[in-house]
């Protein structure tokens, strides 16, 4: 359990309050001891001072009436009366000082006792000069009996002073006994005080130092909120829960409203919603719950009047005691309007989609009454061709007759035009197969020395008409894998084009060369 500075202040002060009335009791009962303690020395020595007084009482009264005797002057006799009289005192005050000492009171009947006889004996003497004369007094003097009753008044007295002096004794150490303790108390009391002094004020000052810190932390995460709250993009906004006045808004508010921040202060929020949607929002105001985030889509008016569509998040927040909550928005007018051009775009491409779907079907349609008609056409192109081989191969043979060598030439060249012709119509039906996925190839190996003479013999007449020379170079003795109908079909189709395009006179060469396993043939042209 954490306790407040007032709490441990508190806790701190009836602590020093109760060691304080401990340390008051002991202080109490120590004085009480060294008061007691002093008083009984003190009474001690007002004992001894008594008996002193009554010997030197007694002392006087002896001297008195010795000068009486040897003078016979009544001067004399007073200071003898005064003297008595003031040892009677004396005795007095001795029964009262010794009250509650027992032996003392035995010891003080004895010392009256004497102190009688010896004063009775001074009287006689007095009496004796008075009555009889100096010889009587001194004869009476000189028996020694007064120095008797004298040296045993001393004697007592003596015995008193020190059974007193024992007393003393006594009583003083233990009034040095009280003294030590009474200093020994007052000095833990006071290292107790400070000691104490010293924790209170040691835990205030750690108190004080973690408030400033929190304060200084506090303050520091104030100012984040309040910079994070003042910087934010988005417009931010504060209001009251109760009265839905705005409490606090940043400057993204201000620049996208275009109120100023003591406009918005003097508004509400209702202030900034199309009155049909104020009902809806007060509703979803009552709704909110301490503790809960929500978050929605609404239609904002800004101090122009343009409406713009915004995603907002709220959070419960308290400020100085009230409820309040804490605003984020995002205006979302262009992306809703980019969201509406996509719609658009996308409903449009699919129209776009659905009309090149009918068309690639009206094309699909077309090839395939293309292929269609390539292949009756190449049918009925064929039956009249086989017809020129066939009598051109029967001509070349010379069945009808012998063929002179002009005549042998032009029928070789009909026979090499069939041929060709024949290639053509080939190549019309490959192309449908290749359309129509159909085509196979048949691949075997051999040479190119032997399959490139057949593509010559059918391309030079061709070259001859414009003049060109065609040369090859033949480097290569590597077998080729490949379809071989193909293969001449693709150099033909290159010599074709290159004769097309080589102007007269001239040049078409052909190299055929090996590099590592494969062969490489160019066809290269002016």
């Amino acid at each position: 359990m954490k306790w407040s500075i007032e709490k441990k202040t508190g806790m701190g002060l009836a602590v020093a309050g109760m060691i304080l009335l401990v340390v008051a009791g002991m202080l109490y009962r120590n004085g009480r001891s060294f008061i007691e303690a002093s008083e009984w020395v003190s009474h001690t020595h007002e004992v001894v001072a008594e008996l002193e007084a009554t010997l030197s009482a007694i002392a006087e009264a002896q001297t008195a009436t010795r000068g009486y005797i040897i003078t016979g002057q009544e001067v004399f006799v007073e200071p003898y009366q005064v003297a008595a009289q003031g040892v009677r005192t004396h005795l007095d005050r001795l029964k009262s000082l010794t009250a509650d000492n027992p032996h003392q009171q035995r010891r003080l009947a004895r010392l009256e006792s004497a102190i009688a006889e010896k004063l009775d004996s001074l009287q006689h003497n007095i009496d004796l000069r008075k009555q009889k004369g100096f010889e009587a007094a001194q004869q009476h003097v000189a028996t020694g009996i007064g120095t008797k009753q004298m040296n045993q008044v001393r004697t007592i007295i003596s015995e008193m002073k020190q059974e007193e002096e024992d007393l003393l004794k006594r009583r003083t150490l233990d009034f040095q006994s009280s003294t030590r303790k009474a200093t020994l108390t007052f000095s833990c009391v006071t290292l107790l005080e400070f000691l104490l002094l010293g924790l209170v004020y040691y835990l205030l000052l750690r108190d004080i130092t973690a408030r400033k810190r929190a304060e200084q932390l506090l303050q520091e995460s104030e100012e984040r909120h309040r910079k994070l709250f003042d910087n934010n993009p988005h417009p931010t906004w504060v209001f009251d829960k109760e009265t839905l006045r705005f409490l606090a808004v940043n400057a993204a508010a201000v620049r996208k409203y275009g109120y100023s921040s003591d406009e918005f202060l003097a508004m509400t929020i209702k202030d900034i919603r199309p009155p049909e949607d104020v009902p809806l929002l007060l509703e979803a105001v009552s709704a909110l719950r301490d503790g809960d985030e929500d978050a929605g889509s609404w239609r904002h008016r800004r101090k122009d009047g343009t409406l713009i569509d915004v995603e907002n998040t709220s959070y419960s927040l308290n400020v100085a005691g009230r409820d309040a909550r804490a605003v984020v928005v995002i205006d979302v007018t262009q992306k809703k309007r980019d969201e509406a051009e996509k719609r658009k775009f996308m409903d449009s491409l699919a129209a776009s989609n659905q009309e090149l779907e009918l068309r690639n079907r009206e094309v699909e349609r077309a090839t395939r009454l293309k292929s269609k008609f390539l292949a009756s056409m190449s049918h009925e192109l064929r039956t009249p061709l086989n017809a020129i081989v066939g009598f051109s191969d029967l001509l070349a043979d010379g069945i009808p007759g012998e063929l002179n060598d002009k005549q042998k030439r032009f029928v070789n060249h009909i026979k090499q035009g069939s041929a060709h012709l024949l290639q053509l119509i080939n190549d019309i039906l490959d192309l449908s197969k290749i359309e129509a996925g159909q085509l196979e190839l048949r691949c075997e190996d051999f040479q190119v020395k032997d399959a490139l003479p057949e593509v010559l013999s059918t391309i030079r007449p061709l070259a001859m008409t414009k003049n060109i020379q065609v040369q090859h170079k033949l480097k290569a003795d590597l077998p080729v894998h490949a379809d071989r109908v193909r293969f001449k079909q693709v150099l033909y189709n290159l010599l074709s084009n290159a004769v097309k395009f080589t102007p007269k006179d001239g040049r078409i060469d052909i190299d055929c060369v090996e590099k590592g396993s494969e062969v490489c043939i160019s066809v290269t042209d002016t």
